[in-house]
């Protein structure tokens, strides 16, 4: 609705302000404000469709040849895909409590997220945990004391949001026996 009325009001004072205006006041007063607003009013009522037509004529009249525009710009707004390098601890003994990674790579950002899997789970579940950026090259990952109660390999991947961005390659955690006392 309000796209509606800024668009309406926008298109009465673009015909009724510069379109239709002229130096002398004859040609101001022939003009019917009613009919104006008639119009604008049908503009506010299909302004789907006017939107739609508009971005249509814009893309038209202001587009790009390909190499040129955003093709040719370094500083694209797009996330980078992070990497991973290395983790810390490598090992984490089963059953211990809830535990905090660092994890070192490139690509990190304020909206990274973290997915943890365990190799071999039948079926393979990926869940999402808690991020804390340091850097670009570091973040730390809260892993839960579940996803610590089995032997085996856990992987640790980094996902960056849209545009650009996506899943990291994927890093193992090794969770090994409690040593025998």
């Amino acid at each position: 609705m309000f796209i509606g009325v800024a668009l309406a009001l926008l298109f009465y004072f673009a015909v009724r302000g510069s379109l239709l205006s002229a130096s002398g006041s004859a040609a101001t007063q022939a003009v019917n404000p009613y009919g104006i607003a008639a119009l604008a009013g049908l503009v506010g009522l299909f302004s789907k469709q006017a939107t739609d037509k508009l971005r249509e004529v814009f893309e038209t009249a202001f587009r790009t040849a390909p190499g040129y525009g955003d093709d040719q710009r370094r500083d694209k707004a797009t996330n980078p895909r992070p990497h991973l390098s290395g983790v810390t601890p490598p090992r984490v003994q089963r059953g211990t409590p809830d535990t905090e990674l660092t994890v070192q790579g490139q690509g990190f950002i304020a909206t990274s997220a973290a997915e943890v899997r365990r190799i071999g789970a039948d079926p393979p579940v990926t869940v999402p945990r808690t991020v804390t950026v340091v850097s670009a090259t570091e973040l730390k990952i809260q892993l839960k004391a579940a996803d610590l109660i089995d032997v085996g390999e856990i992987e640790i991947a980094v996902v960056n949001p849209e545009p650009g961005g996506g899943s990291s390659n994927p890093i193992r955690l090794e969770i090994h026996d409690q040593p025998a006392m």
